[in-house]
């Protein structure tokens, strides 16, 4: 994903060929209300592509959203709000095959972020951590797994 430029410098989505060759965009970020300005990566999960812009949606505090591979069917699958669910996530998703989790750098209880998850099809939200300035604060990057855990 690009983080500016494309048809509304939003952003874009494209594919291209581990040798550089056939370049293609793919989705433009149609419009605010929809997300702009991704900076995590996408992954692959089922059918879909998934991933977060840190900017958008209804309340502007970035969004979840899918995308089939050739570039049809952008689904948006939440609106962060800052307050409840977080705001402005700065990193990739990941998956455990069930649920997609991620970080916000902002928002939660304390504004300092959270970690969440949610179910491919945009359903199932759940907070499952809010951070405050005595155990981290505002997470920048992506959440990793070793099977057990998460770092």
């Amino acid at each position: 994903m690009s983080d500016e430029g494309g048809k509304n410098d939003l952003g874009t989505i494209f594919k291209i060929m581990p040798n550089g060759t056939r370049y293609v965009k793919l989705s433009d970020f149609p419009d605010t209300t929809t997300g702009y300005h991704p900076i995590g990566s996408l992954i692959s999960h089922g059918n879909f592509l998934y991933g977060t812009t840190r900017y958008g949606g209804i309340n502007d505090d970035g969004t979840i959203f899918k995308i089939m591979p050739d570039g049809s069917g952008y689904v948006k699958l939440l609106d962060f709000n800052n307050v409840i669910n977080g705001g402005c996530p700065l990193g990739s998703l990941i998956s455990d095959g069930s649920f997609l989790y991620g970080m916000t750098y902002r928002g939660g209880t304390n504004d300092s972020g959270v970690i969440f998850r949610i179910k491919p099809d945009g359903t199932g939200y759940d907070t499952l951590f809010n951070f405050m300035k005595a155990n981290g604060a505002k997470p920048y990057g992506s959440l990793i797994s070793d099977g057990t855990f998460f770092y």
